[in-house]
């Protein structure tokens, strides 16, 4: 079957960093490859770094494969800086980890996840909704509600679950509410 690329709208993260979703509809369900976010940093000197808070997930794996240039992974305290060679690297449910791009090195990574689907890109729809960084509470409510944990002084991931689905139900009443789909890039 032929490929049936379908591509969202991209999301500006801050100066320089753009966020694309894409979706091959020619692969099966549940095919790691069927869904998968780009992330582009320019390298440029006024642009911000493509920087990954530390977190967690309890429900999703996540696959990182860097296209150009090159980018530093920590995961559970061991840090990788991958680059096009390095193939791809699992991070596993539960495992903390952050990411980074170089001051002045173009990049591009490639992130999907199992299992597959639209979640990743919904998360950060809804994370950047405003077309800025979230306040606390978008960004709470965008965690309880997209499989993101935030790792709190201490190591106990039942602290983290209880300080996010606490934090993050209240948000819900206060945080503008999640999109329930993803728009396919140049549509009204």
């Amino acid at each position: 079957m032929a490929s049936q690329i379908v591509e969202f709208e991209p999301i500006n993260v801050g100066k320089g960093c753009i966020l694309r979703f894409f979706a091959d509809y020619s692969k099966p369900e549940g095919d790691v490859d069927r869904f998968w976010m780009e992330a582009t940093y320019d390298g440029k000197p006024d642009s911000e770094l493509f920087d990954i808070i530390p977190h967690w997930h309890k429900y999703h794996d996540e696959v990182m494969e860097v296209k150009e240039g090159r980018m530093k992974f920590t995961v559970d305290g061991v840090e990788h800086i991958l680059t096009p060679e390095s193939g791809r690297l699992l991070i596993p449910r539960r495992c903390v980890h952050s990411g980074s791009s170089f001051p002045g090195e173009p990049a591009v990574v490639i992130e999907k996840t199992v299992p597959n689907g639209e979640l990743k890109g919904l998360f950060f729809a809804d994370l950047f909704q405003d077309g800025t960084p979230p306040g606390f509470l978008l960004a709470m409510r965008s965690y309880y509600e997209g499989d993101g944990y935030v790792p709190l002084p201490g190591n106990m991931r039942w602290l983290d679950e209880l300080f996010v689905n606490v934090v993050g139900f209240i948000a819900t009443f206060f945080a503008p509410k999640k999109p329930s789909s993803l728009r396919k890039k140049g549509a009204a």
